[in-house]
């Protein structure tokens, strides 16, 4: 397919040639430029494929561009052979569309080059809803796509990248993890790859994205810790998803376990992203330095255990970048909160923490203070009572902030970056009338509630197979 690299709307994104995922960085609609030629407007983006400089040298690179309406954005489709194929024509060159060295591989450079006839200059058009075309290179056989299951399940987390705006990934409990596609309005499956034998890392315990390279992403992969599950892995991925390289960990992970909800559990350094941390189940804290390829335990911090609710570490998260502070939530009524200034080289439970409870989320607002939702089980099932807490750290001073009281707990907690006192919680196991979501602006002094308010959020992913289209 001729695809948008990494799903970026900027100029000068190098055109490639990738797999067909159905994405709106694949798609393109035909616009009539005049005497035979067409611009192709990518979905995704609102821009036209042109070539870099307005070159007519050989092998010069495709790229995006915005509509200048220049000769190099315009092309001529020819019919190429019979079976449906096509080649492409620049205005201003009359060179064609190529793949570079006529090569097969996903990500090889898109250019223009003198008509050879050869297959890596044939193209096929096909429609696709709403959009208009997508140029794709012949195909093989058989054609593997996605099909919806349309069932539910449990999305046990969303996680969005602090510097690239629209990128969210959704992590399930047994469903594997999935990327927002903002410009086909579609959750994008990344797990579907993984086969039988390796079913345990469906489970997607916690998910990081990188604040510093937006490309990276990692997966915390393991649905159980039980003696007949095997061992986790983390997957890790330079392409936003699209492909991974796996490090298996030395113990289990437990995505479909009780306290699945919490989070996250893994994280990057945004001081230094070549370093994460990853809270587990059973292990303790671990820190891998050279991007999750290796991993190894964390021996100051003083929890190694499941602590006491079996279900070991909910949550690490960061302080602002260089600050070298770092809070890890453990699932423990009695110390449940530990904290680190020097980058995690020395812990020290955190003075006048609330106890009882069991913490669930704790974000680092911009301010430098520290927002925890707690509950008093694990979760998902059978929490009974909860609260929000507010963290002062410069003056060592706690806050109950919670927005209501009452059979249920508190869960899901989101901090605005630019505006450190918007926060908004989640209830958990609020059965009657519904669970709700609660914003406050001003820190927790006061809350709305945003019942039967449509927040904008798009739909939950669908569980996919894959089956094959022979067509």
């Amino acid at each position: 397919m001729l695809d948008v690299d990494g799903y970026s709307t900027a100029d000068g994104t190098r055109i490639q040639q990738w797999t067909d995922q159905n994405t709106a960085n694949q798609q393109w609609r035909l616009k009539p430029a005049g005497g035979g030629y067409y611009e192709l407007v990518n979905r995704n983006s609102g821009k036209v494929l042109g070539i870099t400089g307005n070159s007519t040298a050989r092998s010069a690179t495709a790229e995006q561009q915005t509509d200048s309406s220049a000769t190099s954005q315009e092309w001529r489709i020819d019919e190429a052979g019979g079976l449906g194929s096509v080649t492409l024509t620049s205005r201003r060159s009359a060179q064609v569309l190529s793949v570079a060295g006529g090569s097969t591989a996903a990500g090889a450079a898109v250019v223009q080059a003198p008509g050879t006839g050869g297959a890596g200059q044939r193209w096929k058009l096909v429609k696709v809803a709403g959009s208009g075309v997508s140029g794709a290179a012949a195909s093989a056989s058989y054609v593997w796509k996605n099909a919806q299951v349309v069932g539910g399940g449990y999305v046990t987390g969303l996680v969005f990248n602090p510097k690239e705006k629209g990128l969210l990934y959704a992590r399930t409990d047994m469903g594997g993890a999935y990327r927002w596609d903002n410009g086909a309005r579609q959750w994008m499956p990344l797990t579907d790859w993984v086969g039988e034998q390796d079913w345990n890392l469906l489970g997607i315990d916690s998910v990081a994205t990188d604040p510093v390279d937006p490309k990276r992403l990692y997966l915390g992969a393991g649905t159980y810790t039980n003696d007949w599950a095997g061992n986790g892995a983390i997957l890790r991925s330079t392409d936003r998803g699209r492909t991974f390289k796996r490090t298996d960990l030395p113990f289990k992970v437990g995505g479909n376990e009780d306290g699945r909800g919490a989070g996250e559990r893994l994280v990057v350094d945004p001081s230094d992203h070549r370093t994460l941390l990853l809270g587990t189940r059973k292990n303790g804290l671990w820190r891998s330095s050279d991007y999750g390829v290796t991993w190894r335990q964390v021996p100051s911090f003083p929890v190694k255990d499941g602590a006491g609710s079996g279900g070991g570490i909910a949550f690490v998260t960061y302080g602002p970048a260089g600050s070298k502070t770092v809070y890890v939530g453990v699932g423990d009524k009695s110390t449940s909160l530990y904290r680190s200034t020097d980058a995690g080289a020395t812990w020290q439970a955190v003075p006048g923490q609330p106890t009882g409870e069991l913490p669930q989320h704790g974000v680092v607002s911009g301010d430098g203070s520290l927002y925890v939702t707690y509950t008093n089980a694990l979760g998902p099932n059978g929490v009974t009572g909860g609260s929000v807490w507010k963290y002062t750290p410069d003056r060592g001073a706690w806050k109950n902030i919670s927005p209501s009281q009452g059979g249920y707990g508190f869960s899901g907690l989101a901090v605005d970056p630019r505006k450190p006192s918007t926060v908004m919680v989640t209830t958990l196991d609020r059965w009657w009338p519904e669970d709700e979501i609660y914003r406050t602006t001003d820190g927790g002094a006061t809350w709305k509630a945003l019942a039967d308010n449509r927040c904008g959020t798009p739909p939950v992913p669908r569980t996919s197979v894959r089956t094959r289209d022979t067509g």
